[in-house]
């Protein structure tokens, strides 16, 4: 297994150099996703060991209808976890200070940092952006059950939005809770939705004086691996 260095991640991720801007979005593509499920892993490591499933989330179709509910055009969420027998739903979107709704810096101080990351909650949570199925929103679609579950296992599901900017209601914690809606037998019923922001989670680990972040699933070493069996570098002279 590999260890991610977690410095290096968020000065990749939250500072904003232009000569940088494109690798930083092609490391964001080859390793986004695997990044987001590691981080989120590790948070949610103290409740048990965390499994990732074989298969993604997938729309379920029958909870919606031409004339109350028409299909939407997003479908699949980014992973399927399990822990302690339940299910955790999970969408990735590697947003970094390079992204282009973005392109600068996250601030340092304190204050700074912490309105930075309200103010990226209000943007995230405004009402009429979840009105409506989104690539965002669609954290909460209703989904057919992974293999060897049930409906009423997927009914209970965790959702969780793995952002990697910071990103919070209070602009402290890593977890921020969000109310919204999904369709449920014909219905539309409550659905609470947890905003996990990496970022915020990486840098309380660095105050704690953790340096370090275990790739969990192993998804870093399949990147290397392959990557290792492509290119071949002569050593520096």
């Amino acid at each position: 297994m590999t260890d991610y260095d977690i410095g290096a991640l968020i000065q990749r991720f939250d500072r904003f150099e232009s000569a940088q801007g494109r690798v930083t979005g092609q490391l964001s593509a080859a390793m986004g996703e695997g990044l987001l499920l590691d981080v989120l892993a590790h948070a949610l490591a103290p409740s048990g060991d965390v499994e990732l499933l074989p298969e993604v989330p997938r729309r379920d179709n029958d909870a919606f209808d031409a004339e109350n509910a028409p299909v939407p055009s997003v479908r699949d969420l980014d992973a399927w976890l399990a822990q302690a027998g339940e299910l955790v739903a999970v969408e990735c979107k590697h947003w970094t200070a390079a992204s282009t709704d973005a392109r600068r810096s996250v601030p340092e101080g304190a204050v700074d940092f912490a309105e930075y990351a309200r103010a990226q909650w209000r943007e995230l949570t405004v009402p009429a952006d979840w009105a409506r199925w989104t690539t965002t929103t669609k954290i909460a679609l209703p989904l057919r059950p992974p293999y060897g579950w049930t409906a009423p296992q997927v009914n209970r599901a965790r959702r969780i939005l793995i952002v990697w900017r910071p990103v919070s209601c209070d602009g402290v914690s890593a977890f921020s809770r969000h109310l919204t809606t999904t369709r449920r037998e014909g219905e539309w019923v409550d659905l609470t939705v947890e905003v996990f922001s990496a970022s915020i989670h990486l840098r309380q680990l660095l105050t704690a004086g953790i340096s370090r972040l275990h790739s969990t699933f192993g998804q870093l070493d399949t990147l290397l691996e392959a990557l290792d069996a492509i290119v071949w570098r002569s050593p520096r002279r």
